[in-house]
């Protein structure tokens, strides 16, 4: 009995999502836009083959929040299907802080949902799916660790949006043939095909389009792709002009909906380097207030706060961003997470100068300031802005001008605590977009120079921000070495070294004589 069929009444599936729910190949790989209902599709399907017979079932996600949302589609699908399942969580392994959902089921199948991580996922045996493959962090590693488990007859399945021409999911999905040869397939963004989105946005669901699949097989993989126009094609509700018109980056716009491998070789940083550094540790709108204290008394006590900011008035926006390191003092080991990443678009330099004071001003309880050092650009329209800063808070503010050899120098220290794991970066959008905007490229006398595309989000200003927070956390101005050593945040004056060691020194010496 094909319990797939029979249950697919409860169910209203576009016919990608039934041809991906209905293959029973060993080795299943979709290339797909996002949010077009593969998750969706893929969960119904782990679901219905633990209903048709004992199985195991392991869904991978890029992080624990991913995993979570994988579990609440299988539990819809549960109740959908009048079924009953015991929901359980638990830790992975003693001492570790990752979890792992449970689903099981009367006939003894079980599915199990987890971020994905090589080490955990070497304890498993079953029917693996890796959801959105090409943004997991060691992906060439977890698919070595994952995929002996289907050797006893299971299945791999795996779904993702393309994330330029690199890495585990690439390699894949080139072996499958689903990264050449596409163009000649694809739907095209064309006035007929804007008009019959836009239909079916109105609810005028009459004109069922024929559906047109792609059989994509290889030796080894059976192949799936479906980008944004052939969902709309083929029953997918939206507007496709309205997507294209709210996607300022013709990039994402490529990969994220229209299934292109763009090639990333001139990004700066790798779309592997910065998956690795996402956290949820970090964030990006901790309140001023809250920053001394959000982490408990002990490592606030411990921990110094970095300032840099961005500078932007009427093209860019001025970005401040502070990383809480771990520890006292500038240890290059140390662990820098993110705390803020404040935007502010064309705000007038009144206001940008308040939000820095507001952000140098504030103490600690015991009075201590509470950001130790902080770096702006002062480049340009910026000089202003810093001239005030330094000026108000000297010695802890340093304007930083934005030379090549200076933007080698910021960007390749950033880039160097990443590879390092010394960096916790916001899992936000906007954030992504910023780091994987700055190109490298050589100029004709063979340095570098790293700029980035500017579009209506920016331009990269969110990474020229982190990277100044890192050189504030590293360097000190020749103006500090000069005055002498930060105490509690308060500049000493090296004179009042040299006086007091005098004043022991002619103090020892009566004591002698």
């Amino acid at each position: 009995m094909n319990l797939a069929k029979s249950e697919k009444a409860r169910f209203r599936l576009l016919e990608y999502q039934k041809r991906w729910v209905e293959d029973n190949s060993r080795l299943k790989i979709a290339v797909k836009a996002r949010q077009i209902g593969y998750s969706f599709a893929a969960t119904l399907r782990a679901v219905l083959k633990c209903l048709e017979g004992k199985t195991t079932w392991i869904l991978l996600s890029k992080g624990e929040r991913q995993s979570r949302l994988l579990m609440e589609k299988v539990q819809e699908h549960v109740q959908a299907c009048g079924a009953v399942a015991r929901w359980q969580e638990s830790g992975f392994f003693e001492g570790t802080s990752a979890r792992q959902l449970e689903a099981r089921f009367g006939n003894g199948s079980v599915i199990y949902a987890l971020p994905a991580n090589p080490e955990t996922a070497r304890g498993y045996s079953g029917n693996v799916t890796l959801d959105e493959f090409a943004f997991h962090a060691d992906a060439g590693k977890i698919y070595a660790a994952l995929f002996p488990s289907i050797t006893r007859g299971y299945s791999m399945e795996i779904i993702s949006t393309p994330n330029g021409t690199q890495g585990k999911f690439y390699e894949l999905a080139k072996a499958a043939g689903l990264t050449e040869g596409i163009e000649e397939w694809k739907s095209r963004e064309t006035e007929a095909g804007s008009q019959e989105s836009e239909v079916r946005m109105a609810g005028a669901d009459s004109r069922q389009p024929t559906p047109r699949l792609y059989d994509f097989t290889s030796q080894r993989w059976s192949g799936h792709w479906c980008d944004v126009y052939e969902a709309a094609r083929q029953g997918l509700r939206l507007n496709l002009a309205e997507l294209r018109a709210g996607s300022d980056d013709e990039t994402t716009w490529q990969q994220e909906y229209c299934c292109a491998f763009i090639s990333l070789a001139e990004n700066f940083i790798s779309p592997e380097l910065l998956a690795a550094c996402l956290s949820a540790e970090a964030s990006a709108d901790c309140p001023t207030h809250l920053l001394a204290s959000a982490h408990g008394e002990g490592r606030a006590a411990t921990s110094e706060f970095y300032l840099g900011i961005d500078v932007g008035r009427k093209h860019d926006r001025t970005v401040f961003w502070v990383d809480e390191t771990e520890g006292q003092g500038e240890e290059a080991e140390a662990m820098s997470v993110a705390r803020v990443a404040r935007v502010m678009e064309r705000a007038p330099f009144a206001e940008q100068l308040e939000a820095a004071r507001e952000l140098l001003g504030a103490r600690r309880a015991d009075g201590r300031v509470l950001i130790r050092r902080a770096a702006i650009d002062a480049t340009g329209i910026g000089a202003m802005l810093a001239e005030t800063l330094e000026r108000e808070f000297a010695p802890r503010v340093e304007g930083v001008n934005f030379t090549n050899a200076v933007k080698e120098d910021l960007a390749f220290r950033t880039r160097r605590r990443m590879e390092a794991g010394l960096t916790r970066l916001p899992d936000a959008r906007e954030i992504r977009r910023a780091f994987s905007a700055v190109k490298k490229m050589v100029t004709a006398s063979g340095h570098f120079r790293f700029d980035a595309a500017r579009t209506e989000a920016g331009h990269a200003d969110e990474f020229w921000a982190k990277a100044l927070a890192d050189w504030a956390r590293g360097t000190r101005s020749a103006r500090q070495w000069h005055q002498g050593f930060l105490a509690g945040g308060a500049v000493v004056d090296a004179s009042v070294f040299l006086e007091t060691a005098r004043g022991i020194k002619e103090w020892s010496s009566g004591v002698v004589e």
